[in-house]
């Protein structure tokens, strides 16, 4: 995706000391208040920078699946307003506003075009590339943010980083770290040249933790609201759930990585609501296996029934019975467990989400 915006504040005509006839409060107001779609703010950055030469149609997805079909992983398109937020000073004039004002609309633009492009291209290779390109401008713009005595340019830099950081975490379905992008550690050192301190590490881990839970679809979440105590609990064992398999790469599982974050989020509000309904969908999606090859502490089953005992919020005995259930329904333990009835129908059910 072309930085236009970005661009021209690092060497071209929007630097910040060849602006001072900019309209720096009316536009400061006008770009702080977005429209949601990505051809409105296309043309509101048209419309007031006459002058600058946007290519949006260059960024336009142009599909070839007829032609020569590739595999497509959606991407985390809801993680769009998730926002990282380092440290930058509140602006201290109309003008150090603008700055901030044009810089965050360029990175909501680079966003929507992303998942526009994503969506219609269809095609991980090409998605890949244009978001790999786009992570190398961002990091190529944010090393030559190096004038420690301008504050625009100083904010300009942190956002950078911040943006750098959001696509990543929009992107990550389709991204390998050291391959694809930089740990937040090598990004830091590599803009600042200093690797981060502890508060803009827990920074970026309380962002990672907001961008690694699928979010609960609205026409659930409406309901909950609005709701019966049943639905409430449901929201509480579906938190429970994420917050204890999130940090093992949960959403990284082949089968879950083939679904939308919005039909991610419904499968496992769907799985909390019975715990052999629940060991049935873990097995089904390869959970377990995934633990024993990717985590040390998880090679024995006894370290498997104990983190799922806390997923479910249940004892640790009827998390190791359903599992044995579910792994020789012969067994004298499915007479009193029944994860093994549900072989079929969270199959089922997985291949209807992926159909909706």
């Amino acid at each position: 995706m072309n930085l236009t915006i970005i661009q021209n504040i690092c060497d071209g005509t929007l630097r910040p000391n060849l602006t001072s006839d900019l309209k720096f409060r009316e536009l400061a107001n006008m770009f702080s208040n977005l429209p949601d779609n990505l051809q409105a703010v296309e043309r509101l950055f048209a419309n007031n920078f006459p002058t600058l030469q946007f290519d949006f149609e260059e960024e336009r997805p142009n599909s070839i699946d007829e032609i020569a079909p590739d595999s497509y992983t959606p991407i985390n398109e809801n993680y769009i307003s998730n926002k990282m937020e380092l440290d930058i000073p509140k602006p201290s004039n109309p003008k150090e506003k603008f700055y901030q004002a044009i810089v965050n609309s360029e990175i909501q633009r680079v966003k929507l075009a992303i998942i526009d492009y994503a969506q219609n291209q269809r095609s991980d290779i090409d998605t890949r590339k244009n978001i790999t390109d786009t992570l190398k401008s961002i990091l190529h713009f944010a090393k030559r943010c190096n004038s420690d005595n301008d504050p625009i340019m100083l904010a300009l830099r942190t956002k950078l980083v911040c943006f750098y950081v959001e696509l990543v975490a929009i992107a990550s379905p389709l991204l390998t770290q050291n391959k694809n992008y930089l740990s937040f550690d090598d990004l830091m050192f590599e803009v600042f040249s200093k690797y981060p301190n502890d508060e803009e590490t827990n920074i970026y881990n309380n962002f990672c933790n907001q961008a690694v839970s699928p979010k609960i679809p609205a026409s659930i979440e409406k309901q909950i609201v609005e709701s019966s105590p049943e639905l409430q609990l449901l929201k509480t064992k579906y938190d429970t759930f994420m917050d204890a398999v999130q940090l093992y790469g949960f959403l990284e599982l082949s089968k879950l990585k083939q679904l939308t974050p919005e039909k991610q989020s419904e499968l496992v509000f769907n799985l909390v609501k019975s715990i052999p309904y629940a060991i049935a969908m873990i097995n089904f999606l390869e959970y377990p296996k995934h633990l024993k090859e990717k985590y040390d502490g998880f090679h024995t089953k006894e370290a498997l029934y104990r983190h799922v005992s806390k997923a479910l919020n249940t004892s640790h005995d009827t998390i190791k019975g359903q599992f044995l259930a579910y792994n020789n329904p012969n067994s004298m333990k499915a007479i009193n467990y029944t994860s093994y009835q549900y072989r079929d129908e969270v199959k089922i059910f997985y291949e209807n989400l992926v159909c909706k």
